[in-house]
């Protein structure tokens, strides 16, 4: 696969924790969801601004299928799952147990593997 291709992959990658850290913030915001925030939920910027960059990362991976190699590009998208965790424990402080460390070094050491 072409380095052009591979930088268009970190970029999908980025907008997909986007759209989770978008996600995350706008049902922080909510409290809770719930039919009765549904309203509330419908009209969340943070919501609609996950959702926005959700699409426009889906459609560049449905682009990334049709030009890339399959079994390189599924594995190394795992490391949305990486990069998300982190910047969640940042954002939100969450905390990232010695399991979790561990199961994000396999992946990320299983993607750049998989890339070679």
């Amino acid at each position: 696969m072409s380095i052009a291709i591979y930088g268009l992959l970190i970029i999908q990658i980025f907008g997909m924790v986007a759209g989770q850290l978008l996600t995350k913030e706008g049902v922080n915001r909510l409290g809770e969801f719930t039919l009765s925030t549904l309203p509330q939920a419908a009209l969340s910027p943070w919501l609609w601004g996950g959702a926005a960059v959700y699409i426009a990362a889906s459609a560049l991976w449905l682009w990334l299928l049709s030009k890339g190699e399959f079994s390189v590009l599924v594995p190394f998208q795992s490391l949305s799952m990486v990069i998300t965790v982190i910047i969640g424990a940042m954002l939100f402080g969450e905390t990232i147990t010695g399991v979790r460390w561990a199961g994000i070094a396999l992946m990320a050491v299983g993607a750049f593997l998989i890339s070679k």
